[in-house]
């Protein structure tokens, strides 16, 4: 049960980081004139390649 929860909060900590890490990208690009919709296919990428790294993490 406590490895359980150990394991969420690894999880919960690498999903934060992402976030963060996302977060900040996003504003660089906007600085550097990319267009919202350059942005949203980039994340998108993003998240395929982050929830495929989560899921492998996890196994």
């Amino acid at each position: 049960m406590v490895e359980d929860a150990l394991n969420r909060l690894q999880q919960i900590a690498k999903e934060a980081v992402i976030k963060e890490q996302a977060k900040i990208m996003a504003s660089e690009m906007y600085k550097n004139e990319w267009t919202t919709r350059d942005i949203m296919i980039l994340g998108k990428e993003l998240v395929k390649i982050a929830s495929k790294d989560i899921i492998d993490g996890s196994e």
